[in-house]
């Protein structure tokens, strides 16, 4: 049963089986088709027919030229559909015409482009193709589609194609000057290893386009160029791999041109914008920058993810003003002090700060701690790690003050394992004893006092000051908090 066909439409809309028919134009639709697959009771595309969905015509030039310039008409060309392309084959000459493809994927229509010159020249007004394929299948075709002067209001929706790396476009669209308001969606599916292509999209002397684009393959020149001729208003947008370059080949311009881009870099992996006015540049920063090459290895300091927040090493450069300095600074770090207390922390005591003293100066002097605005000492004390030799005494003192924190101490021949705790009274000797017994100069006994030391002044100098060079050494502990924001104290150089 042939399909009903009612050219003067209906004065009161039509419904089939309760759903309205919404497309009503004033124009034609003619129907495109070369493939071996047919409607039912229809014949195949032959450009003697009439051109309807049973008796279409087989090419698109043809259809073409059966329209009428600028009343809406529509060529509609069916699934699986295929067409070769010279340099005069196809012409899109009427104005106001609206080419759609049928079908998904590898059924949408195919225009195979077999020589260098093979071209579809647009050269009349306000048309628009969507949903077609176009293939260059022969290398260096030099340009899929030209717009000319007269092809202002040109809208695109297509895929372009190389058939492989020694097959491609020299460029898939060309304006020429005066060719405006463009509109275009387009994807290409190139590879990386091809050399013909410079620019996918050739724009001379363009206003008003808005380009949004899928790229994929090398155009040597740029992905979007504009040369020769100044183009104005040019918007341009999507995602880039372009094997050329990351970045810097996907818009370019070599004129006075006005234009913006803003996409996905896929080849470097990051979002990136530009324009006439401020250089083209990556929006952020990609994974790789921002976890560290492997996410453990922190390779700066506050410009990356892994450095504020730090990772599993004792590397991390990233330091807050707003924390100590001795915990990192980092947040992995910060968070290990807090859960171990041996580790840099202690909610009772505050924070942990370790120094060898080696007894090896001349004088017998050696700086342990240095003190940084106004902090309080909760806990000082030394045990003996090497025995001590010849030094008779020895106190801490603050000698950028000259402020003993204790009195001498008698520390000769003590051997490995005298612990040493200062008490805070500054007239008291180190009290002394041997591990692990600690003695009544415990926080749990109540016998030790807390010291503040530093101020406002420059950082001050914990010294343990001996009567003479001697041998041995003492693994000093200091617990402190800090009583201001910035204060810190960190073992001496």
């Amino acid at each position: 049963m042939p399909i009903s066909n009612y050219p003067n439409g209906f004065a009161h809309g039509v419904t089939i089986r309760g759903v309205p028919l919404q497309v009503a134009h004033p124009g034609r639709v003619f129907w495109v088709n070369n493939s071996t697959v047919l409607p039912a009771n229809g014949i195949g595309g032959s450009d003697g027919n009439d051109g309807t969905y049973l008796r279409p015509f087989s090419t698109l030039d043809y259809a073409i030229g059966r329209c009428t310039a600028s009343r809406g008409d529509i060529i509609m060309i069916m699934p699986g559909h295929i067409e070769a392309v010279t340099a005069t084959s196809i012409a899109m000459d009427v104005a106001g015409v609206a080419v759609v493809g049928l079908g998904e994927g590898d059924l949408r229509p195919l225009f195979n482009f077999g020589v260098t010159t093979s071209n579809i020249i647009v050269s009349a007004a306000n048309c628009s193709m969507s949903n077609i394929v176009l293939k260059s299948t022969v290398d260096s075709v030099v340009a899929g589609l030209t717009l000319s002067s007269g092809g202002d209001g040109l809208t695109l929706d297509i895929e372009t194609r190389d058939t492989s790396a020694a097959i491609e476009f020299i460029s898939a669209i060309v304006t020429q000057s005066t060719a405006n308001n463009l509109v275009v969606k387009a994807r290409h599916r190139g590879f990386v290893a091809g050399n013909a292509m410079t620019r996918y999209i050739d724009l001379v002397g363009c206003t008003d386009a808005k380009i949004d684009l899928d790229f994929f393959g090398i155009a040597s020149t740029a992905v979007v160029d504009m040369r020769t001729t100044a183009c104005n208003n040019i918007q341009v947008s999507g995602r880039f791999y372009n094997e050329s370059a990351a970045l810097t080949k996907n818009v370019t311009n070599n004129t006075t041109s006005t234009w913006s881009v803003r996409g996905f870099e896929a080849k470097g992996g990051n979002e990136f914008a530009g324009s006439d006015d401020t250089a083209v540049a990556y929006l952020s920063t990609g994974t790789s920058t921002a976890l560290g090459t492997d996410g453990t290895t922190v390779t700066d300091s506050a410009t990356t993810v892994l450095g504020a927040v730090g990772a599993d090493n004792a590397n991390n450069a990233f330091a807050s003003s707003s924390v100590v300095a001795n915990l990192n600074g980092s947040v992995l770090e910060r968070l290990e002090a807090l859960m171990d207390p041996l580790g840099g922390y202690d909610p009772v005591l505050g924070f942990r700060v370790t120094k060898t003293s080696d007894r090896s100066s001349a004088s017998g002097l050696d700086n342990i701690f240095t003190v940084t605005g106004r902090c309080l000492i909760t806990h000082l004390s030394g045990e003996v790690t090497t025995q001590i030799g010849t030094t008779t005494t020895i106190k801490i003192s603050d000698i950028t003050n000259t402020i003993d924190l204790c009195a001498a101490t008698t520390v000769t021949g003590d051997v490995v394992g005298t612990m040493y705790h200062l008490d805070g009274v500054k007239s008291a000797v180190l009290n002394a004893s041997i591990a692990p017994v600690v003695g009544s100069t415990s926080l749990v006994n109540g016998g030790y006092q807390p010291i503040i030391v530093g101020g406002t002044q420059a950082p001050i100098t914990l010294q343990e000051t001996g009567d003479q060079v001697g041998t041995g050494a003492i693994a000093w502990v200091l617990y402190y908090k800090p009583l201001v924001a910035s204060a810190t104290v960190v073992a001496a150089a």
